[in-house]
């Protein structure tokens, strides 16, 4: 199974376009909860109509908190890059723009408009990531937590886009929270599907991001 996560690791890829109808088997749904659990966190998924669109009307109210902040908004626009650059999100990479019809936000990242009949899926699938508190530990753990979901969701053949505005709106993550009926923290907010493979993203080179120290000869 270590090796299968591995081999998964370079073609693993947000994919913020709109998943396919196909619905994910109950197997891989065990699976990604089991990802979650082999790193001491949890991961809620909700299921039937009610829940989702629940979640639904606190990610749009934490996605307009966010659009109300200059702050937020002048980072984004900072990190989005339409061409090519060693670092950001390319507007190719950050979805369609969005439409009045969608079920759930999606960020700004001057994407294209999306090809007729390609709205996002109906009744997405929507997993919650969640760790016991939220001390520094908590948050290494879940990382980690999250990033056995995401490469086990790709060695299963599915797609995965975050959905971070709740988790970063406080009040948001809260009422996520009692929503879920859970004791702990939810971190992170994942959509899950299957859709087109994802593409690379441009990446620093390892010397610019990690301090390696000097070995003495």
């Amino acid at each position: 199974a270590e090796q299968n996560l591995y081999a998964a690791i370079p073609r693993r890829f947000s994919n913020r376009a709109p998943f396919w109808p196909d619905p994910v088997p109950a197997d891989a749904r065990w699976q990604l909860g089991e990802a979650a659990r082999a790193e001491h966190c949890w991961l809620e998924l909700l299921i039937g109509v009610s829940a989702v669109n629940a979640f639904a009307e606190i990610a749009h109210g934490a996605h307009r908190v966010l659009e109300r902040d200059p702050a937020y908004r002048a980072e984004r626009e900072a990190w989005v890059r339409a061409a090519h650059a060693p670092d950001g999100v390319p507007a190719a990479a950050g979805g369609p723009q969005a439409e009045p019809q969608d079920l759930l936000p999606a960020r700004g990242f001057g994407g294209p408009q999306r090809a007729p009949g390609r709205d996002f899926e109906a009744e997405p699938l929507v997993a919650v990531l969640g760790s016991a508190g939220n001390t520094a530990v908590d948050q290494v753990v879940a990382g980690q937590a999250l990033q056995r979901v995401l490469l086990t969701a790709t060695d299963a053949g599915l797609s995965v886009s975050m959905l971070s505005q709740p988790i970063e709106v406080p009040p948001a993550r809260e009422q996520l929270r009692m929503s879920l009926g859970r004791f702990g923290t939810p971190q992170m907010v994942m959509r899950i599907g299957y859709g087109q493979p994802g593409r690379p993203t441009p990446r620093r080179p390892v010397d610019e991001v990690l301090d390696l120290p000097v070995r003495l000869s």
